[in-house]
């Protein structure tokens, strides 16, 4: 369980980012065709892949994984859940 210090900074910190520019944060690296090949091909196909984003933000990376995954030839089973510690980020 997170401290109610550590919700309230994060949660704090969205608050300043939605009023500044409402879109999407990529903290680390933008998707790219070369990220999502690599997680596809470390994915078996023939089975359902349950995937879980811990600390998303308000990236959308895990859209555009999940939307990677399943559409066209690749039509992988996905169920991708993406989570983070701040209600404010996430709803």
């Amino acid at each position: 369980m997170q401290k109610a210090s550590t919700l309230k900074f994060w949660d704090n910190f969205y608050i300043k980012e939605q009023e500044r520019d409402s879109n999407e944060k990529e903290w680390i690296v933008q998707p790219d065709q070369a990220i999502l090949d690599t997680i596809k091909d470390h994915l078996p196909s023939d089975e359902k892949q349950n995937i879980l984003e811990i600390g998303c933000g308000n990236s959308s990376f895990s859209l555009s994984l999940w939307e990677y995954l399943t559409s066209g030839n690749k039509g992988l089973r996905v169920t991708l859940n993406a989570t983070d510690v701040s209600k404010i980020c996430v709803e």
